[in-house]
């Protein structure tokens, strides 16, 4: 995904109000992984480490796919608002 097409994404979601928190709660995930790396001592460039670069990279990616099923959501109704007649849809 283009940094134009995820830019896009989030000002949809913001704009929208269908973020319904999505983003906060990723940013609170992540501070949370960090501060938890940091109290168990794990250091840049250990195993442990790359552990938590994996794990927090797992979440963005699920957060991620989650924005992209708002993202087709909208996409979808939008087409479905141009191209039928809605009153003729029983």
């Amino acid at each position: 995904m283009s940094t134009r097409e995820k830019n896009l994404l989030l000002l949809f979601l913001e704009v929208s109000k269908t973020d319904n928190g999505c983003t906060k709660k990723w940013e609170e995930v992540t501070k949370k992984l960090t501060k938890l790396a940091y109290k168990l001592g794990i250091q840049d460039g250990t195993p442990q480490n790359r552990d938590f670069i994996e794990l927090e990279n797992d979440i963005t990616q699920l957060f991620q796919m989650t924005k992209d099923i708002y993202f087709n959501f909208g996409t979808t109704a939008k087409e479905i608002v141009e191209e039928y007649s809605l009153e003729d849809v029983a």
